[in-house]
């Protein structure tokens, strides 16, 4: 029997010598696919630096290949709006809004009925005259100098608002295709834009 158990012990202890090469081997793979890894990220000549050179004379010289450092000039930043601009800023979004939803108003109106009446007549009237003394309001308004170019295209809308306001009451119907819609959704996104552009200063 004892043939048997040294045979035993050697098939036994062979098997774990070809276990723990095998383990080896493929610790030795990681190790070396890692290695592989990190070298592909770097740069070829990533952790090559020249060492530096004493000068040739007491007096030291600036390397040719150095370049001076590239000058950076902060961008202004604006300066916060007054209480003053604020409160102009709040009156044009009053009057452009305001503006924009009575024309809306009249073009409903006349939607509303097939014939021009006199309660059609007289809602049309009634937003002229508003859209009148808002024109004005916004006329007397002075603008920050850094909202002048704003100013003046809020100015132009309104003053197109008007326009329409005009060919609605002078047309006997509005279409759904009639070109006063057209223009009241470009003025609409127009308008919301600029407010827009205002409110991020």
């Amino acid at each position: 029997m004892k043939p048997v158990v040294d045979r035993t012990e050697s098939r036994r202890h062979l098997l774990e010598t070809r276990r723990s090469l095998i383990v080896a081997a493929c610790v030795a793979a990681l190790v070396i696919m890692a290695g592989v890894q990190y070298l592909s990220t770097r740069e070829p000549d990533a952790g090559l630096r020249a060492l530096p050179q004493k000068p040739s004379s007491s007096r030291a010289q600036v390397p040719a290949a150095t370049k001076p450092a590239p000058l950076v000039i902060p961008s202004p930043q604006t300066p916060p709006l007054s209480p003053q601009a604020r409160a102009y800023l709040r009156n044009v979004r009053d009057l452009a809004e305001n503006s924009l939803a009575q024309v809306e108003v009249m073009l409903a109106a006349v939607d509303r009925s097939e014939r021009r009446t006199g309660e059609i007549a007289d809602t049309l009237d009634y937003g002229s005259r508003r859209l009148q003394t808002w024109q004005r309001q916004f006329a007397a308004l002075t603008p920050p100098q850094a909202l002048q170019n704003q100013h003046d295209e809020v100015g132009r809308l309104l003053t197109e608002l008007q326009r329409m306001a005009r060919a609605i009451r002078s047309s006997e119907t509005i279409t759904p295709s009639h070109p006063v819609r057209h223009r009241l959704t470009v003025v609409h996104d127009r308008l919301e834009q600029v407010l827009n552009t205002v409110d991020d200063i």
